[in-house]
């Protein structure tokens, strides 16, 4: 699927926030049919998204959930990243830095060096027990040949995503951080709508992992403001929350759905 959801065209509208919103939409009416509303959620990338389609297609979202992104509403000024961290915040998101420019996809080309690539990205380490991929610097490039086996795939997963991702190299998945301002630029329509348009009011649960250090959970201070029923945990756990503290997440999930958002329907009936 990799080649199929990420362009190489940067000023594609396809990895536009909007744009894979209404994309979700779609899929929901399609699966679920016309007016039934979904619960909606992810990790990253699609953590991202889920905030985003609750906030354009509220009616299709009965409840909506993240890991490791916390909810951000839409702003009234755009501010470019390396603005940002010239200014001292943010140091967490410098390797995006790198991800904007072409040094990545330049460095990383076919599929045993993105394999590579991946296995640093998911925590692999050196012999000498040090990683190839930062937050602070992003991709080591001379140490992703000493990288091992990351804790948290098999080699068998790894050797699908190495598949899929070397179909058209890494220049259209990293267009994902190229396409910030552009969806700023559509989110301005939901400004328009006000303080009310922006506050989500449907049952969400926020899944901190208390060992990211690239979202860390201050990130999401004050994020309550923007919320009639949320609900915050946090997970022992690095980014990658849904492979190293599954069971704990399934748990939050499971309490939550029961607690906020089922009890809450059949309260409702």
């Amino acid at each position: 699927m990799v080649d199929k959801i990420v362009p190489n065209d940067p000023r594609s509208r396809a990895l536009l926030l909007k744009n894979l919103s209404d994309d979700i939409a779609e899929l929901i009416t399609h699966v679920c049919g016309p007016g039934v509303s979904v619960v909606v959620g992810g990790h990253d990338w699609g953590a991202g998204l889920a905030w985003r389609v609750a906030l354009w297609h509220p009616k299709l979202v009965r409840a909506v959930f993240s890991a490791c992104v916390p909810y951000s509403p839409p702003k009234e000024k755009w501010t470019p990243l390396k603005v940002i961290i010239d200014a001292g915040k943010l140091q967490n998101f410098r390797y995006q830095l790198q991800f904007h420019g072409n040094d990545v996809e330049k460095e990383v080309q076919g599929r045993d060096k993105i394999r590579q690539f991946l296995n640093a990205v998911y925590e692999g380490r050196t012999p000498d027990d040090r990683y190839a991929f930062t937050t602070r610097d992003g991709v080591l490039f001379d140490k992703l040949g000493e990288v091992g086996q990351t804790p948290f795939a098999t080699p068998e997963e790894l050797d699908f995503y190495a598949d899929q991702f070397s179909r058209n190299g890494l220049h259209g998945p990293l267009n994902w951080y190229r396409a910030g301002e552009k969806s700023y630029k559509e989110e301005v329509a939901l400004l328009k709508k006000g303080l009310p348009g922006l506050r989500i009011n449907i049952p969400a649960l926020f899944i901190a992992a208390s060992k990211d250090v690239a979202l860390p959970p201050i990130m999401a201070q004050g994020m309550d403001e923007n919320f009639d029923r949320l609900t915050k945990v946090e997970v022992d756990s690095t980014h990658w929350v849904l492979w190293q503290g599954a069971e704990e997440v399934n748990q939050h999930l499971t309490k939550w759905l029961k607690d906020s958002v089922l009890l809450q329907r059949k309260a409702s009936l």
